[in-house]
């Protein structure tokens, strides 16, 4: 499985579970989860 597709996944398991302190996620993580939410909250806001 690609890297990015385990980072989604890794994503949604996280955000689904609470979104625990971003700051306790390795760096590689944080970054990528951080875009995530971004990208997500956008969406919700368009309606979408």
């Amino acid at each position: 499985m690609p890297a990015s597709i385990a980072l989604v996944e890794s994503f949604f398991a996280w955000k689904f579970a609470g979104g625990a302190d971003v700051r306790e996620l390795a760096a590689r993580e944080a970054d990528a989860f951080l875009i995530l939410e971004k990208e997500w909250r956008t969406e919700q806001a368009n309606g979408q």
